[in-house]
């Protein structure tokens, strides 16, 4: 498969940015903001409207295109070209039209400068067809259109990173997206014992955010917290949810992304218990036999 840019779009690995059809989009709605969705309470009595947090909303994502007769990865002329126009324009029509309206996966490119350094970011999102793919026709094989795409979640995911959390040992964890991740759809933390009533606490947020299990995990066992369903279990499969207490706002645990000037980023994270262990020593991070450790595992939220 051939690129014809260093920023480009596919559909579940199909590149939109090849020689026989391309994006042509430069700005519009693939770098626009999603709406949000909520509104401010007025009270009686009271000047102006009560705030109220608003949370991202779904979107519309247009990418106008070209589509001509040739070979999409070479952009030469191969046999007959109408007929390779009519293949080619089938073949998008296929790769967008879904069973049941069925999401797939919308990955974007970008050159961006992560954590001081500049480089190619990968984000995927889900989106389904929702309008769009009328052919205005330069000629007979070549022709201009736009594809409408709907993302019902407004997020583009980055990498899956994992951070292990040792035992009484503060760690730094980078949020390089642009919103909270956790509750918008992506956090696991995990606590493996032995430990006993643990709790992992964020004190990077004002207030700080804890989770905490009431109990014993034995040693080798873990407990999963998936923050956006507010479910937990163990590594035997038992249900644990009821276990599990949390403090701070309105969910179980979040990581904060980076100050608008692109600073900081980093949630100062810390698992302790009830339990008696050797001193935190971070030439080894207490990940070791007999000695309790956490875990993160989230991808970057990205609008």
């Amino acid at each position: 498969m051939a690129n014809n840019t260093a920023e480009w779009w596919d559909i579940d690995g199909t590149s939109l940015h090849q020689y026989g059809w391309s994006v042509t989009t430069i700005g519009g709605a693939r770098y626009d903001l999603p709406p949000r969705r909520g509104s401010n309470v007025k009270v009686a009595y009271a000047p102006g409207q009560r705030f109220v947090p608003k949370q991202p909303d779904s979107r519309v994502i247009t990418l106008a295109m070209f589509l001509t007769g040739m070979d999409p990865a070479t952009g030469a002329q191969t046999g007959n070209e109408i007929l390779r126009w009519n293949d080619s324009w089938d073949f998008l029509r296929r790769l967008l039209w879904r069973v049941e309206g069925r999401q797939f996966d919308l990955t974007r490119r970008q050159l961006l400068t992560i954590n001081g350094t500049p480089g190619i970011l990968v984000t995927t999102g889900q989106g389904e067809f929702s309008g769009g793919m009328q052919p205005s026709m330069t000629g007979r094989t070549r022709a201009e259109f736009t594809m409408d795409i709907l993302m019902a979640s407004p997020y583009f995911w980055g990498n899956e990173t994992t951070t292990i959390l040792p035992w009484d040992g503060p760690t730094s964890v980078v949020n390089p997206g642009h919103d909270l991740a956790g509750p918008g759809g992506n956090l696991q933390v995990t606590m493996t014992g032995p430990l006993t009533n643990p709790r992992i606490t964020n004190a990077t947020p004002t207030p700080e955010v804890w989770v905490r299990y009431d109990g014993t995990i034995a040693d080798g066992v873990t407990v999963t917290f998936d923050v956006p369903t507010y479910t937990a279990t163990d590594s035997t499969g038992a249900t644990v949810t009821n276990k599990v207490f949390s403090s701070g706002a309105r969910w179980w645990m979040g990581l904060l992304p980076p100050d608008p000037g692109g600073s900081s980023g980093g949630n100062l994270l810390t698992l302790t218990s009830d339990d008696t262990f050797p001193p935190y020593n971070p030439a080894n991070g207490n990940i070791i036999t007999g000695v309790g450790h956490g875990s993160v595992v989230f991808r970057p939220p990205y609008v």
